[in-house]
């Protein structure tokens, strides 16, 4: 029975739904194996555990392929254990401690030349540690993910190589890869990693110049990630897309997108994406005609940030609402500021 809930996980693509069963069967394998486990069945757990917690960044990920590194040895298993260290270099290279692993993974080198199945996560591992061109790694394996099971990580790798081609001013190389990442997380019904490969579409379309597009990608991503709760997005892409907008002399999606940021900013705490959101919906405000309250909700958001003591966010609307009194003129700013009261300034 734990044998085949083992053989199950090892086939499972930690993504979306897959990910929450591959935490199910792991919980079932765990309280299954008893004060001596079964080392293999050992491995297995600690395998498909150490990959969990290396994608939410826990270094404890890094220890428990290890330990399944020394189980495979025990085993004598030689490839196993080139994959279980290759998997734990990986994860040292991604935590950013890249110069900790890059001298261990030049000591596998021999150990993976010519063995097919080690290429997958030794280019994996060279593109995270940084050894040679993270581009070509990362394009050679991708050629070795073709398993079902293998899903996460092809997700990752095409991910990963949107963002280079984004950085090196090549988006039109990368959109069919982000499209790819993006069906993935839809097959598996991922929607938080589906989110984040619709951020990455929309980056890209502006990159391009393609703006109308870019605002709609931008518009569907703050959409799903306020259905998510997704905050970090939320402030992320909400204010990119709220400097599209206004752009555009969209004045009502442009107030839309920063009303979403102000509420996603304050719940995180993050007061300069508070002032932020608080700005471009001024702005927004002033070009729908309301100079009034373009005036009143910097100033208001001011007070607030200064009650909590966030002296650079005070800063920035302290200097919108310099840049506003020069536009619209004193003898228009300064009434509209008079009447906040005696503290409006």
């Amino acid at each position: 029975m734990l044998e085949e809930v083992a053989q199950e996980l090892l086939g499972l693509p930690l993504m979306g739904a897959s990910r929450a069963r591959a935490r199910a069967l792991l919980a079932e394998l765990a309280a299954g194996l008893g004060p001596t486990p079964d080392p293999l069945l050992q491995e297995v757990a600690l395998t498909v555990a150490g990959e969990l917690a290396l994608q939410e960044g826990v270094f404890e990920g890094v220890a428990q392929l290890r330990h399944a590194e020394r189980l495979a040895r025990a085993r004598g298993e030689g490839r196993a254990v080139a994959r279980h260290r290759l998997m734990a270099l990986r994860g040292l290279g991604r935590l950013g401690q890249a110069e900790a692993a890059a001298a261990q993974l030049r000591e596998l080198e021999a150990a993976c030349a010519g063995k097919p199945d080690l290429a997958d996560l030794w280019h994996l591992a060279c593109a995270e540690v940084g050894e040679g061109d993270r581009r070509v790694h990362y394009e050679l394996a991708l050629t070795h993910l073709a398993r079902p099971g293998q899903d996460h990580l092809r997700y990752e790798v095409l991910i990963a190589l949107t963002e280079l081609h984004l950085a090196g001013g090549a988006p039109h190389a990368a959109r069919p890869l982000v499209a790819e990442a993006a069906a993935l997380a839809q097959a598996h019904d991922d929607p938080m990693l589906a989110v984040h490969a619709e951020a990455l579409h929309g980056h890209l379309l502006v990159h391009a110049g393609l703006l109308p597009e870019a605002r709609a990608a931008l518009e569907r991503c703050v959409a799903e990630a306020e259905a998510l709760g997704d905050t970090l997005t939320l402030v992320a892409e909400g204010s990119l897309l709220a400097g599209l907008q206004l752009g555009a002399e969209d004045w009502e999606g442009a107030a839309r997108a920063a009303r979403r940021v102000l509420s996603a900013a304050e719940r995180r705490g993050n007061w300069i994406g508070l002032a932020d959101g608080a700005i471009a919906w001024s702005t927004a405000l002033r070009g729908l005609g309301d100079e009034g309250r373009a005036v009143a909700l910097l100033v208001h958001t001011a007070r607030l940030l200064t009650a909590r003591g966030t002296a650079a966010s005070v800063n920035l609307l302290k200097a919108r609402l310099a840049e506003l009194r020069v536009e619209l003129g004193p003898e228009r700013f300064d009434p509209l500021l008079q009447g906040l009261g005696p503290r409006g300034g």
